[in-house]
């Protein structure tokens, strides 16, 4: 029949150990990956499901990011500027986009907002202030804790 030791090791242990596995060879994060083993899970499939979601969630935003980064130069879909960003918070609602001076002033403070992100993590960007895909996720998740911080 089958082998003894996996009909022994407990469901939890066999679902912790298939999530595990599943989030690094599918997502190739070991940060993605630690952070579903630290999680307890109800049903073997609970982590499957964070895991497809997550994908599901990069893959769309990977989509969003191309369209933007080609908005202005169609030779790389890999880097998006920051003027970009901006556009991408204006469409978004997240930003106002109209041309009140209160809405040009908060623009220029998601730039500096941005432009000081990028000195924090000069690894992150090119030498003509784009972000790859990577630290354009980072940016987001920044700007997602500023938003806590602040109780938006």
């Amino acid at each position: 029949m089958g082998d003894a030791s996996a009909l022994t090791t407990p469901r939890s242990e066999n679902a912790g150990r298939r999530s595990s596995s599943a989030s690094l060879a599918k997502s190739k994060s070991l940060a993605e990956a630690k952070e579903l083993s630290k999680q307890k899970y109800d049903s073997p499939f609970d982590a499957s499901l964070v895991a497809a979601r997550k994908r599901s969630q990069q893959e769309r935003l990977w989509e969003i990011f191309t369209v933007y980064a080609l908005q202005i130069s169609s030779e790389d879909p890999t880097r998006i500027r920051i003027v970009n960003v901006v556009k991408l918070l204006q469409d978004c609602g997240i930003i106002d986009g109209n041309n009140t001076e209160e809405a040009k002033m908060i623009e220029k403070e998601v730039a500096i907002v941005c432009e000081a992100f990028l000195k924090a993590h000069p690894t992150d960007r090119d030498s003509s202030k784009k972000l790859d895909f990577t630290a354009f996720l980072a940016l987001l998740l920044h700007f997602a804790k500023m938003v806590r911080a602040f109780g938006c």
